[in-house]
């Protein structure tokens, strides 16, 4: 009785610690964060987030980072006449 109480602790401990990984993981997203060219479009690269490539993301007026678009690689997204992508 002692050992599938342990194995139960062991497992529900293991079980939460890949809920609190996945949700740092997720939080280290940069949508909702700060950027400083208010009301345009830029590119961005946030170690710990899309495996460490490029994004590019709208700047809002307030100065919040949304609609972020993950690329696939690094050092490969431009902004051309105003608009950020993904080459």
């Amino acid at each position: 009785m002692k050992f599938v109480s342990l194995a139960i602790t062991v497992t529900s401990a293991l079980g939460l610690a890949a809920i609190a990984t996945a949700r740092t993981v997720s939080a280290s997203s940069p949508l909702g964060g700060p950027c400083t060219n208010k009301d345009q479009y830029g590119c961005g690269n946030k170690s710990n987030y899309n495996n460490n490539n490029d994004y590019a993301f709208y700047c809002t007026p307030e100065n919040i980072v949304a609609n972020v678009q993950d690329c696939d690689c690094l050092k490969c997204c431009a902004v051309d006449d105003g608009v950020a992508t993904c080459l």
